[in-house]
């Protein structure tokens, strides 16, 4: 191969054979001149292996970012999915809580439950319509409190009564707790009760339990609690809302003889104490 130098030396030999030689002068200028034309054809060489190198890593880059995306489209995908399936349980859940108590009480219930609601009319109200008995929390707990008063304990005490009667006895109770929408602030409260949701369920046990006190079989109570994502009436800026605060006792056909299974078979005493003799 012909190198720089070599053309140069054609060009001034040229140069020579058609007007004469070079001086000295000019043949220094044109090597110098030669020789930064192949520095800069070096240094254009280098940036275009250096672009070249640069390019490769961008599309690299390029590379892990479409597989980024792709992965991130399908972990959307899933979550979509999860989605969606939390929100059928969500709904199962909802309907059957909206449909509580969808059929009428019977005339016997029915009037005992607006009877006791007419009489303790400060702390009740019965929704017949749903069959539905309703505490007023501020009266019937003390404040951040899940201990139920004693003017409430008398109330439900007469609840109980009204569930073991004869026509009321193919009912269950669903006890249901709500709040306001105001957060816990007092520590001593909220290491009891972290949140309104703990609250709500707390309570709706307390209520539970004086039922099941007064004589009401604990498999016919169901607890439950919706917190403050449940409100009868639009919460204020600050304060909450009084009504909102409240427990319901649904009253609902019995599925006593669809849940409960048979009690273990006792043991017999004399097998019993034979099982530790030696075998012969």
């Amino acid at each position: 191969m012909i190198g720089p130098r070599t053309l140069l030396a054609f060009g001034v030999a040229a140069a020579c054979g058609l007007g004469g030689c070079v001086n000295q002068q000019e043949y220094d200028s044109l090597y110098q001149t030669n020789r930064s034309l192949e520095e800069r054809n070096v240094a254009l060489q280098q940036e275009l292996e250096a672009e070249q190198q640069a390019t490769g890593l961008l599309r690299g880059r390029v590379s892990a970012a479409d597989a980024a995306v792709a992965d991130a489209k399908t972990r959307n995908t899933d979550l979509q999915q999860q989605i969606l399936s939390l929100r059928e349980s969500y709904r199962g859940v909802e309907e059957r809580l909206n449909s509580i108590a969808v059929t009428p009480l019977d005339p016997a219930t029915d009037q005992a439950l607006r009877t006791l609601a007419a009489a303790n009319a400060d702390i009740m109200r019965y929704d017949a319509g749903r069959g539905m008995i309703q505490l007023t929390s501020d009266l019937t707990f003390a404040l951040g409190s899940t201990d139920v008063t004693g003017a409430a304990q008398q109330a439900l005490t007469r609840v109980a009564q009204i569930l073991n009667s004869p026509d009321a006895i193919k009912y269950d109770a669903r006890i249901v707790g709500h709040t306001d929408n105001v957060p816990i602030s007092r520590p001593e409260t909220r290491r009891l009760h972290p949140t309104n949701l703990h609250l709500a369920v707390h309570r709706a046990i307390s209520v539970r339990d004086v039922l099941a006190s007064a004589g009401v079989a604990p498999d016919r109570l169901e607890v439950a609690g919706w917190g403050p994502f449940r409100p009868v009436v639009a919460n204020p800026p600050s304060g909450g809302a009084a009504a909102n605060r409240r427990v319901e006792i649904f009253l609902v056909p019995s599925t006593v003889g669809e849940t409960r299974v048979a009690a273990p078979q006792q043991p017999d005493p004399k097998q019993e104490a034979n099982a530790d003799e030696p075998l012969k």
